[in-house]
């Protein structure tokens, strides 16, 4: 198996754009754990693979957990699973969390990789995103992740806010290219339905995205990359070379991986699952043996589809060869669809592999869509 997730559902407040499953109501948490250890103990032979390559601690903030329930979770996969030393083990967490007592017991336990959720340095943005920290407790947090050993950590920033200036872009990106971190996710926000940021937008009291300079901001960041050396791999995340997220990039080939907790989902290469969206629910039926997921076995065309989904995303792109052996649709017409965006810029294709240009990355979406069975 690839990978483990472990999604962990509560936040200390909620941001104005999140539309991940979470909580700020705590109580029960215990029994919510207890839950998680069960599914484990119940779900380790999901994908019949023992020997992992990552584990990944999401949410949710996984730091607002006491370190000893992080490390139950561990502690329960070593029974079922293995994994060697440069397995990568990594905790999202949010810099109030981030202080040297948390650092150390992370460290003592194996957590060898950070997510940390920084999102800006621009005190309006923060506030706007209704973020709890401020600028110099995300600089505080890195320079303390760096004096403690830690040799790896990625920095989560959102660009394209109505509040985020390019020149405050550009400020952002200066320093978390030169902060010591050898990852970089970034997100165009994005407003999606039920959150604080569409009700806003939709009574007029805020301002809505734009998607010109949000187009602006990405070409600058992928600028930005290369004038670096950093290895641009996928729409979003960008690495020093060689320091690629394993986690997050055996998703994108496609890898199984087992989810734990309310709604994680899981996949073994022919079956999809995910679980309840729901905290209570999600307890109480896993403690009295009740159902907590949907299944869906994979169709030809189903992977077909998810195979576009995942690598058109990555650098390494999408192969005629690869999307012919499903037999869902013959070389000639696969080709001929993606000779069309070519001609548009949208795509490169040399034959074989086809592949994002920048503009095609901006509407990644739509491509993938029409390319789609």
């Amino acid at each position: 198996m690839a990978g483990l997730y472990f999604h962990i559902p509560y936040c200390k407040q909620v941001c104005s754009y999140c539309n991940f499953h979470f909580s700020t109501n705590t109580r029960g948490m215990d029994l919510m754990l207890e839950a998680m250890n069960l599914e484990l103990e119940n779900q380790y032979t999901f994908g019949q693979l023992t020997q992992l390559e990552s584990i990944y601690f999401g949410g949710g903030t996984p730091s607002i957990l006491p370190p000893n329930a992080i490390e139950s979770l561990l502690n329960t996969a070593k029974k079922y699973f293995t994994w060697n030393n440069n397995a990568e083990i990594t905790l999202e967490a949010n810099p109030e969390d981030i202080h040297q007592e948390n650092l150390l017991a992370w460290k003592a336990m194996g957590i060898n990789r950070l997510s940390i959720g920084v999102q800006s340095l621009v005190q309006e943005d923060l506030t706007f995103m209704h973020r709890n920290h401020n600028a110099k407790d995300a600089q505080n947090a890195v320079d303390l992740i760096l004096k403690t050993g830690y040799t790896s950590h990625n920095i989560d920033l959102i660009f394209g806010s109505p509040w985020l200036s390019n020149n405050n872009w550009e400020y952002n990106l200066d320093w978390a290219f030169n902060s010591g971190a050898d990852h970089i996710s970034a997100y165009a926000l994005t407003v999606e339905p039920n959150t604080f940021l569409n009700k806003k937008i939709l009574k007029k009291e805020w301002p809505n995205v734009n998607d010109k300079i949000q187009a602006e901001q990405y070409k600058y960041l992928t600028k930005k990359s290369a004038k670096m050396g950093w290895d641009f791999y996928e729409i979003s995340n960008l690495s020093k070379p060689g320091h690629r997220a394993i986690h997050n990039s055996n998703y994108w080939k496609n890898k199984p991986y087992l989810g734990i907790g309310p709604s994680a989902h899981s996949y073994d290469g022919n079956i999809r699952k995910w679980n309840i969206s729901d905290n209570k629910k999600y307890t109480e039926n896993i403690h009295s043996g009740a159902e907590y997921y949907t299944s869906e076995i994979l169709s030809t065309a189903d992977k077909y589809n998810e195979y576009i989904l995942t690598n058109i995303r990555t650098t390494e792109g999408i192969q005629l060869t690869t999307l012919e052996n499903f037999e869902v649709k013959n070389a000639q017409e696969i080709e001929k669809e993606l000779q069309h965006f070519v001609s548009k810029d949208l795509l490169v294709f040399d034959g074989d592999t086809a592949t994002l240009t920048i503009e095609g990355r901006l509407l990644a979406d739509w491509i993938t869509s029409e390319l789609m069975c």
